[in-house]
């Protein structure tokens, strides 16, 4: 039986690495995906802003801006980022898209005096962006975690069998959140 399951783990192991592609894309406003290299300036950190690209037949590096790029995708990470529109902010950004689905999670991270602040963020059926998660002390967006979590609670509630499960869940962490938010997508393509 142990022969088996090990199996089967190995073939969805092999089967997870293929399904994210081995190169880095853009995809433009007008919804043209192109295949390119991404780069990242050395101050950036990797968190989604700061990026430069660079098309197979052109020689410069070109920057990565919200009103030209709406999404992008880095192989090296097996991240795809998106431009939003953060709650309280006056232009789009670049974030980490987690899950995608009916409810999406985004991950913004924001460098702060050398602290690194993750804040998700979520939607449901395009509806506006909602921070769900901080680990930040400071919470600008004057939400409470009970505020947050109700939320999230509410973009659960067309599944009851979920939410009961969610609502027994004592913690609310980073991996509960998206666990949940996966497990809701999951069961809304069923």
């Amino acid at each position: 039986m142990a022969l088996v399951f090990g199996i089967i783990t190995l073939s969805l192991s092999a089967y997870a690495q293929d399904f994210h592609p081995k190169y880095d894309y853009v995809i433009t406003v007008k919804n043209d995906t192109l295949k390119c290299k991404i780069t990242a300036s050395i101050f950036q950190k990797d968190y989604g802003n700061g990026y430069k690209y660079k098309l197979e037949k052109d020689t410069a590096n070109k920057t990565l801006k919200t009103d030209s790029i709406k999404e992008f995708y880095r192989s090296k990470y097996a991240t795809t980022f998106v431009a939003v529109m953060l709650p309280g902010q006056k232009e789009k950004r670049f974030v980490s898209l987690l899950e995608r689905g009916k409810i999406n999670l985004y991950e913004d991270v924001a460098i702060i005096s050398n602290n690194y602040i993750t804040t998700y963020y979520a939607n449901k059926n395009g509806s506006p962006l909602f921070e769900i998660k901080t680990d930040g002390v400071f919470r600008p967006s004057g939400v409470s975690s009970a505020e947050r979590r109700k939320a999230l609670a509410d973009m659960l509630s067309d599944n009851p069998a979920l939410l009961q499960s969610f609502n027994k869940e004592g913690g609310y962490d980073f991996d509960t959140i998206r666990n949940f938010i996966n497990l809701y997508n999951f069961d809304a393509k069923n």
